[in-house]
């Protein structure tokens, strides 16, 4: 984790997430996600379990079910 990121974070609400303790700078990396984890389209239909899913069901993959041309 970063070191101006607490994690976890336990709020008054009940919710657990992460806190900034030190201002980030703009374009200030903080945050890094491994490719493994990554989940794209792509490794989707070359998944064999999830390949099965997308080509049951095409309509939840068409271009107006993306919002600000993300994938959902």
């Amino acid at each position: 984790m970063h070191p101006k990121i607490d994690y976890p974070w336990f709020f008054e609400s009940g919710l657990i997430g992460c806190r900034v303790n030190t201002p980030i700078s703009q374009r200030e990396a903080f945050l890094f996600v491994p490719y493994t984890a990554v989940l794209s389209a792509d490794r989707c239909w070359r998944d064999p379990d999830l390949k099965d899913f997308y080509s049951e069901n095409p309509q939840l993959f068409k271009n107006e079910n993306r919002s600000n041309g993300n994938n959902i």
